[in-house]
């Protein structure tokens, strides 16, 4: 049998050897298994190792930033606890208290000439659904920073950030949201 190699390089190539239907048949053997042998050969070690790196991933990704940046710009220095729920949402109210005590309250009532201009600011409420069957409200949370990058960075009403041109929102709602709630520091 001919065996294939290449020349354009200082090493030769050799072709992968073919296995026979037994060393096949063997191999499918071993790597199907059921949910049930999966289970049991995973142990409770593999998933107590999985759930400290989420762990640590979370924290790193969501809950130092959060922290930092409640301590740094609101002054608060008690860490939260994300596992309590209660606890949570007194934060989300102290959070909002401080904000409005700083920068302002959010806007409940708006003007019908308001809703003429056509050009978008920080604070902005807008639209990005393509149709009525569903909600996209969003919030303008930066401005394109040059006129060759048009995107606007938004945060979604899942906390998502999301970057968009002009021409992919709706409906305006001028000024609902302080401009200073949005300052990077």
């Amino acid at each position: 049998m001919f065996k294939a190699f290449s020349t354009s390089s200082t090493t030769l190539r050799v072709a992968p050897r073919r296995k026979s239907p037994k060393q096949l048949k063997r191999e499918l053997e071993r790597k199907v298994m059921t949910p049930e042998e999966l289970l049991e050969k995973a142990g409770s070690t593999d998933y107590l190792k999985l759930k400290e790196e989420h762990e640590k991933i979370s924290y790193m990704r969501y809950k130092k930033p959060n922290q930092y940046w409640l301590s740094k710009l609101l002054g608060v220095s008690k860490p939260v606890d994300y596992k309590d729920g209660s606890e949570l949402i007194e934060t989300k109210k102290m959070v909002r208290k401080k904000l409005e005590t700083i920068h302002g309250s959010v806007r409940n009532v708006f003007e019908l000439e308001s809703l003429s201009g056509d050009h978008l600011n920080v604070g902005d409420v807008v639209d990005l659904s393509s149709d009525f069957e569903r909600s996209g409200l969003a919030v303008i949370a930066k401005l394109p920073d040059s006129l060759a990058d048009a995107r606007y960075t938004l945060i979604n009403q899942y906390g998502e950030i999301e970057f968009v041109s002009r021409h992919q929102t709706g409906v305006r709602i001028p000024n609902v949201f302080p401009k200073g709630w949005f300052e990077h520091r």
